[in-house]
């Protein structure tokens, strides 16, 4: 009976931990996401996550955008293992993001 509790306890406790992992990951994600359809739509676009999908490779994440003075749309962002983000509109056509051109660095040098 002790073994079945202690063997109970550790699958309860490893769970807890991936969930936790994964919690993180999908924090990242999610920040990459929003930096992405921020610079594809303008700083001041409302961002709502409304679903993951975790697969091996990264994580899909459906996220509803509503740019100031514009309409709301659904789009997917894509995030592989190694950091690269995607996103598609609602009809599948991908979005150009525009690179990150460090513009609004804050340097504690200057």
């Amino acid at each position: 009976m002790k073994t079945l509790a202690i063997a109970t306890l550790g699958l309860v406790l490893a769970g807890t931990s991936v969930t936790a992992l994964a919690g993180s990951q999908d924090r990242e994600h999610l920040t990459q996401c929003k930096n992405a359809v921020t610079r594809v739509l303008g700083e001041d676009t409302d961002v709502k996550l409304k679903g993951i999908k975790r697969v091996r490779g990264g994580a899909h994440m459906r996220i509803r955008a509503v740019p100031v003075g514009g309409s709301s749309e659904m789009l997917t962002c894509w995030v592989d293992k190694s950091g690269i983000t995607n996103i598609h509109d609602s009809a599948g056509v991908a979005m150009n993001i525009p690179a990150y051109d460090g513009s609004d660095k804050v340097s504690l040098n200057d």
